[in-house]
């Protein structure tokens, strides 16, 4: 959780990672200066408990207090303050936003409907779960083909218009890794934009700027 300058204001930046993938939220909002922390992900599970029963409550504002090893999330709902509190991971988190890591520079772009994708990956994603959920997807000039590839359970391909931005691509990806973006999607687009088969693709919303969310290939061997 950091707060860093950019050319349109100071932005509140929330970035998470299992090392296999990674995402980031960007938020302008009103923050006082530079900082940097590194939130325990319990934490983040509470705070975000609490901040739901917060917007229910329609309550607008929350205040971060933090120092050296300490920060505290305060909200205040009608008549009731409540403050959560939590000690900070000591360290650096990793460099993040080197292009190897996060990309900006694709040579693909590639549109599809939400639905159809999430449906395409879960039919795959029969044959493949016992594999890393391995999926393969090939591009086309007008679709996409989600594939299985030979599996012990044999295998299996689907089809599904798409739009297309570039060079044609081939690369294996974790299905669950894009279903878990679709179910908190707002919009009704996907968005995959891809370097290669062997480097990070960011998967997007067609018009969300704000957040990012990268994910590592697979090779299937």
């Amino acid at each position: 959780m950091k707060a860093k300058k950019e050319d349109d204001g100071t932005k509140l930046i929330f970035v998470g990672t299992d090392s296999f993938r990674l995402a980031e939220y960007k938020v302008k909002n009103g923050v006082d200066g530079e900082f940097s922390l590194i939130v325990p992900k319990v934490t983040i599970t509470d705070i975000q408990k609490i901040t739901e029963y917060a917007i229910d409550k329609e309550c607008e504002e929350m205040k971060i207090h933090y120092s050296e090893n300490l920060i505290a999330f305060e909200l205040a709902i009608k008549e009731i303050k409540i403050i959560s509190t939590s000690l900070l991971i000591q360290g650096n988190f990793p460099e993040y936003e080197r292009e190897e890591i996060m990309p900006r520079s694709f040579n693909t772009k590639v549109l599809v409907d939400k639905a159809l994708c999430e449906k395409a990956i879960k039919k795959i994603g029969i044959l493949t779960k016992d594999i890393n959920n391995f999926i393969q997807i090939e591009t086309n000039q007008d679709s996409i083909i989600i594939s299985s590839g030979k599996t012990d359970k044999g295998a299996g391909n689907t089809t599904i218009p798409a739009i297309l931005e570039g060079e044609p691509v081939t690369f294996g990806i974790n299905g669950r890794y894009i279903t878990d973006f679709i179910r908190i999607m707002k919009g009704e687009e996907l968005l995959f934009q891809i370097v290669d088969s062997q480097k990070p693709l960011i998967i997007g919303e067609k018009n969300d700027q704000n957040y990012k969310y990268v994910v590592r290939p697979l090779i299937n061997n």
